[in-house]
């Protein structure tokens, strides 16, 4: 199942992802832009 993205703005520390679940985070820059793709597998 793939569920709908969710676009989150602010501090790295404000965002909370279930335990039992393995995160990916993969940097992204373009330009003077930088931001981050969060990704949880279940």
């Amino acid at each position: 199942m793939i569920s709908v993205p969710v676009v989150i703005e602010g501090r790295a520390k404000d965002i909370r992802l279930p335990d039992e679940v393995q995160a990916f985070v993969i940097p992204i820059t373009w330009k003077e832009f930088k931001s981050y793709l969060v990704v949880c597998l279940e």
